[in-house]
């Protein structure tokens, strides 16, 4: 008998659930949905507010509003009927750990339903936070609501997902296995504006090949800080190309 294996659920908790249908409809989440390799569902926090209020003003004052620590947590009760006690709770906040590749298999392998608890405006209650299994960031700097972070891990952790990427191209990620980014690569044309890419690449000699991959890998990853800045762009001149779009002639 053939052992079927648990999809992963992507759950959301959020005031703006458009986001989230909208993203699973292209690239690769799109394709992992249709193989099969996961499911999501959204609930819309407004759904579980008295008179649609989802938030509030804040006690002893301030700029901004809160969101309400009563219909939070009654949209998470709706997550636990619906998916059992067997939910993984994740709150992005400016205050958690910031979210890198190695903790994309580790969420994974925490729970079949990972749910993602979206604030927006000037965040949450602070009373929430005990209802939460992890509070994690994307990084230091401020965005309206959770629900863009909450993408950004789900990007990562899909393509983690079984099925989704084959083995090796999993393995080959940037920054998987040592820490190192992805060797410069290149496509026809061979030479672009007196731009040309590396001989070694256009030899035939795999072994050579993988050297100079390798070998470029590294310095990437030890000069990325210093390569973040271009002091030598190049401005491309609009007289020199056809700029209305090509249209290919229909079978």
């Amino acid at each position: 008998m053939k052992k079927t294996t648990q999809l992963t659920n992507f759950v959301y908790l959020t005031l703006f659930p458009q986001l989230f249908h909208n993203y699973f409809q292209v690239s690769m989440a799109k394709k992992a949905l249709q193989k099969g390799c996961l499911n999501y569902q959204v609930y819309n926090i407004r759904n579980w507010a008295i008179r649609g209020q989802a938030d509030d003003y804040i006690y002893g004052g301030g700029s901004g509003m809160l969101l309400k620590i009563d219909c939070l947590v009654k949209t998470l009760a709706a997550v636990y009927e619906n998916f059992g006690k067997n939910c993984y709770i994740i709150l992005l906040s400016p205050q958690g750990k910031r979210f890198t590749q190695k903790d994309a298999e580790r969420l994974i392998k925490a729970s079949k339903n990972l749910v993602f608890l979206c604030g927006h405006y000037e965040g949450f209650d602070e009373r929430i936070r005990d209802y939460v299994d992890e509070q994690i960031s994307v990084g230091d700097f401020v965005t309206s609501g959770g629900e863009i972070p909450a993408l950004l891990i789900t990007e990562t952790l899909i393509r983690a997902l079984p099925g989704v990427l084959s083995l090796e191209a999993y393995q080959n990620e940037t920054c998987l296995l040592m820490n190192e980014f992805d060797f410069a690569a290149y496509t026809r044309p061979a030479v672009f504006e007196n731009q040309e890419v590396p001989a070694v690449l256009l030899s035939g000699n795999h072994r050579k090949i993988q050297e100079w991959r390798e070998e470029n890998s590294r310095e990437k990853s030890q000069k990325h800080e210093q390569n973040s800045f271009n002091q030598r762009k190049i401005i491309p001149q609009a007289n020199k190309w056809r700029l209305s779009p090509i249209v290919k002639n229909k079978d």
